[in-house]
């Protein structure tokens, strides 16, 4: 098996609508297409519920696989990233935020997060100009249950 891994978006509203929460907790979900995407749930610790509270879509390949070997777990987005971004969508007036997958120590997957005021959605130009936020997310580490 081995699968592409595409960069992610969602509108910025809805990154915003994420408020001051402690972190969002998100999930592999395999889209129609049978292509990985993140749905993601604020920590308020009470469980999954459905709809989740964010889903990133897909749209545009990387170079990067997943396949055998490979750790598919959840993917935590912490406070001081949203915050970093939130900071991002505000000074430069973007209306997208994009997620680009990076691979992390071999086995993992995280991703690298950017603004932009190009449309992921418009299927006749390629996402050209993007703005770093700093933010990032990262393959959650072990709990003690």
């Amino acid at each position: 098996m081995k699968d592409t891994l595409y960069k992610l978006y969602v509108d910025s509203t809805n990154f915003m609508a994420l408020g001051d929460t402690s972190r969002v907790v998100f999930v592999v979900n395999f889209n129609p297409s049978k292509i990985l995407v993140l749905h993601g749930w604020l920590s308020k610790g009470d469980g999954f519920r459905t709809p989740p509270d964010i889903m990133l879509n897909n749209y545009d390949t990387t170079k990067l696989t997943i396949g055998t070997g490979m750790y598919l777990g959840n993917i935590i987005l912490k406070k001081t990233e949203i915050i970093k971004v939130r900071n991002a969508i505000r000074l430069y007036r973007t209306n997208w935020v994009i997620f680009i997958p990076k691979l992390i120590d071999g086995y993992h997957f995280g991703y690298t997060i950017e603004v932009t005021n190009d449309d992921p959605t418009d299927d006749t130009r390629k996402v050209t100009t993007t703005t770093q936020t700093g933010g990032s997310m990262n393959p959650s580490p072990p709990k003690t249950y």
